[in-house]
């Protein structure tokens, strides 16, 4: 009658769960960052929302800035004025301007400004994403409608 695990036992199930654990590791990490990237994208289309209202509100006029570290938001106007910015996560990179990527896409321009009238500058902004796919950020004419697209 046998007492106890052999030596050889124990180490074969201690090294399968140690590559089961990198494992989950490994794929836990893929998804904090896609998660990062999610939600700097989305509150980037809710900024620039949040900045369009208001500037429409205070008769004034707002500004939004893309670097290749931040995305700062401006606003001045009849309510006062407001400046905040959004960093850009790591794993997150600014297409340069007029460069063409691999698909095709190219960031037209870093600065969109906003104003009472409706008036409204176009363009598109292209990020790079970790897993190397690109995702767009179009706004649009007229009342300055943002929208993304994913590459």
């Amino acid at each position: 009658m046998r007492r106890a695990f052999t030596m050889v036992e124990v180490l074969l199930a201690l090294s399968i769960f140690i590559m089961m654990s990198a494992g989950v590791m490994v794929v836990g990490r893929g998804l904090v960052i896609r998660e990062r990237e999610e939600q700097f994208l989305a509150q980037v289309v809710d900024g620039w929302d949040q900045l369009r209202q208001h500037v429409r509100q205070g008769d004034g006029q707002g500004w939004m800035t893309i670097t290749t570290q931040r995305v700062r938001f401006q606003e001045q106007g009849a309510l006062g004025a407001g400046d905040y910015f959004i960093a850009l996560p790591d794993s997150l990179s600014l297409s340069p301007i007029g460069v063409l990527t691999a698909s095709g896409l190219k960031t037209s321009k870093v600065q969109y400004k906003f104003f009472a009238s409706g008036a409204v500058d176009s363009g598109t902004i292209v990020f790079r994403r970790g897993n190397g796919k690109y995702v767009r950020l179009v706004v649009m004419m007229q009342w300055g409608v943002m929208v993304r697209k994913n590459e």
